[in-house]
């Protein structure tokens, strides 16, 4: 993913589970969540080598800037079949066309929405 030099990466996880919730990509995705001063992106990847765990980016999935981003908050959602529960990390955004709220499951979601919305603050005041 290109960054302009003056784009600085505050938290980076891989690899991190895209369960859904953006209407391009319904389906689930491996891949690696990105936040920098400027946006945040979902990177989908491909693995290249298991034993060296070497992977390459394959496309942004997931990308909004800042000032496109309403609320990040960690939830518990059930598992597909029930047997257990997890907190994921749910990215409230604006698009051109709707509103998305891609879901994805990160160590430390409360963590994650924290760092988000301390950054969406922080370009606030630019």
């Amino acid at each position: 993913m290109f960054m302009p030099l003056d784009e600085k990466v505050t938290r980076e996880e891989r690899p991190v589970w895209y369960v859904g919730g953006y209407s391009l990509y319904p389906k689930p995705i491996w891949g690696r969540l990105l936040l920098t001063n400027r946006r945040l992106a979902f990177i989908q990847q491909r693995v290249l080598d298991r034993e060296t765990r070497k992977f390459e980016d394959v496309k942004v999935c997931v990308e909004s800037s800042h000032d496109k981003l309403r609320d990040a908050k960690s939830e518990i959602r059930d598992s597909e079949i029930g047997l257990h529960r997890f907190a994921v990390l749910a990215i409230t955004l604006d698009t051109m066309t709707r509103v998305e709220r891609p879901v994805f499951e990160v160590r430390d979601p409360e963590e994650w929405a924290l760092v988000i919305e301390k950054a969406k603050a922080a370009s606030a005041n630019y």
